[in-house]
Protein backbone atom coordinates (compact mmCIF):
# COMPACT_ATOMS: atom_id res chain seq x y z
CA UNK A 1 0.00 0.00 0.00
CA UNK A 2 1.41 3.39 -0.96
CA UNK A 3 0.99 6.44 1.42
CA UNK A 4 1.59 10.11 1.01
CA UNK A 5 3.05 12.94 3.80
CA UNK A 6 4.45 16.26 2.80
CA UNK A 7 7.46 16.73 5.27
CA UNK A 8 8.72 20.37 6.50
CA UNK A 9 12.22 20.38 5.21
CA UNK A 10 14.43 18.77 7.61
CA UNK A 11 16.91 20.72 9.51
CA UNK A 12 19.77 19.70 7.15
CA UNK A 13 17.74 21.42 4.10
CA UNK A 14 16.26 24.58 5.81
CA UNK A 15 19.86 26.32 7.07
CA UNK A 16 21.06 25.85 3.52
CA UNK A 17 24.81 26.50 4.66
CA UNK A 18 27.09 23.63 5.44
CA UNK A 19 25.43 20.66 8.07
CA UNK A 20 25.16 16.92 8.18
CA UNK A 21 22.35 15.00 9.45
CA UNK A 22 22.53 11.25 10.42
CA UNK A 23 19.16 9.47 10.04
CA UNK A 24 16.88 11.86 11.54
CA UNK A 25 13.42 10.74 12.20
CA UNK A 26 10.50 12.47 9.30
CA UNK A 27 7.30 10.94 10.44
CA UNK A 28 5.31 8.17 9.05
CA UNK A 29 8.17 5.79 9.98
CA UNK A 30 10.39 7.91 7.41
CA UNK A 31 13.90 8.51 8.26
CA UNK A 32 15.96 11.24 6.45
CA UNK A 33 19.85 11.83 6.53
CA UNK A 34 21.83 14.15 4.45
CA UNK A 35 24.40 16.76 4.01
CA UNK A 36 24.51 20.30 2.61
CA UNK A 37 27.79 21.82 1.36
CA UNK A 38 28.27 26.08 0.47
CA UNK A 39 24.01 25.83 0.93
CA UNK A 40 24.08 22.73 -1.95
CA UNK A 41 22.67 19.24 -0.76
CA UNK A 42 25.46 16.46 -1.64
CA UNK A 43 24.19 13.77 0.01
CA UNK A 44 19.88 12.97 0.87
CA UNK A 45 18.69 9.55 1.68
CA UNK A 46 15.77 8.39 2.87
CA UNK A 47 14.76 5.22 4.84
CA UNK A 48 11.31 3.57 5.23
CA UNK A 49 10.15 0.30 6.32
CA UNK A 50 7.81 -0.10 3.00
CA UNK A 51 7.13 1.13 0.03
CA UNK A 52 5.48 5.06 -0.46
CA UNK A 53 5.24 7.49 -2.30
CA UNK A 54 6.31 11.06 0.01
CA UNK A 55 6.57 14.35 -0.51
CA UNK A 56 8.91 17.13 1.57
CA UNK A 57 9.37 21.00 1.40
CA UNK A 58 12.90 23.04 0.99
CA UNK A 59 14.03 26.26 0.15
CA UNK A 60 13.90 27.20 -3.24
CA UNK A 61 17.47 28.34 -3.05
CA UNK A 62 18.83 25.33 -2.07
CA UNK A 63 16.62 23.25 -4.74
CA UNK A 64 18.05 25.14 -7.34
CA UNK A 65 21.54 24.01 -6.16
CA UNK A 66 20.80 20.59 -5.44
CA UNK A 67 21.21 17.56 -8.81
CA UNK A 68 18.15 15.49 -7.50
CA UNK A 69 17.62 12.06 -8.39
CA UNK A 70 15.86 11.28 -12.21
CA UNK A 71 12.73 9.67 -10.54
CA UNK A 72 11.76 13.09 -8.57
CA UNK A 73 10.05 15.66 -9.39
CA UNK A 74 9.16 19.46 -8.10
CA UNK A 75 6.73 22.02 -7.90
CA UNK A 76 6.67 25.49 -8.50
CA UNK A 77 7.93 27.67 -6.01
CA UNK A 78 5.34 28.77 -3.17
CA UNK A 79 4.52 32.35 -1.65
CA UNK A 80 6.69 31.07 1.03
CA UNK A 81 10.04 30.81 -1.00
CA UNK A 82 9.68 26.60 -0.91
CA UNK A 83 9.05 24.05 -3.25
CA UNK A 84 7.98 20.49 -2.41
CA UNK A 85 9.75 17.25 -3.44
CA UNK A 86 7.84 14.25 -5.00
CA UNK A 87 9.38 11.12 -4.86
CA UNK A 88 8.53 7.82 -4.71
CA UNK A 89 10.37 5.55 -1.87
CA UNK A 90 11.51 1.74 -1.97
CA UNK A 91 11.66 -0.28 1.29
CA UNK A 92 14.52 0.26 2.46
CA UNK A 93 17.30 3.17 1.37
CA UNK A 94 16.12 5.62 -1.69
CA UNK A 95 18.99 8.20 -2.57
CA UNK A 96 17.38 11.55 -3.24
CA UNK A 97 19.95 13.07 -5.08
CA UNK A 98 23.15 12.39 -7.48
Amino acid sequence: MESSHELSAPKVLRDGQTSKASKSAADRGVAVCGQVRNGKVTELTAFCDSAMSWRFRMPEKVAKKTKFADELSLSKTDANGLVTVYCKLAKGATGLVK
